[in-house]
């Protein structure tokens, strides 16, 4: 097995490891729901503004937009989270260097 592959599938299982152990946590899972519900009702509250010269709902302008920033926002955010407590907990295992790579 190559080096690439191999690092690959450590990455892959590394990062589903975080993910289970983010939906498993009480804390993001209130940031879900709380930048899931404040996202709605801005989108509701705009629900009927027209985007200026042209026929598009507001809506459908800013919804890309805010999805994006969100994914954004969780891709720098998550990691440096992640980072922190790990240091504070003294079990950095992101610097660990891989056993087979």
């Amino acid at each position: 097995m190559s080096a690439r592959i191999n690092a690959l599938r450590a990455g892959l299982d590394r990062g589903w490891t975080e993910f289970r152990s983010s939906i498993k946590s009480p804390q993001d899972q209130g940031f879900y729901v709380f930048t899931a519900l404040i996202t709605l009702r801005y989108l509701f509250v705009r629900r009927n503004t027209d985007v200026p010269g042209t026929n598009l709902a507001f809506v459908t302008i800013a919804l890309p937009s805010i999805l994006g920033a969100l994914v954004v926002f969780n891709l720098v955010i998550g990691p440096a989270y992640t980072i922190a407590m790990e240091k504070e907990t003294a079990r950095c295992s992101v610097f660990e260097p891989l056993p087979t790579a």
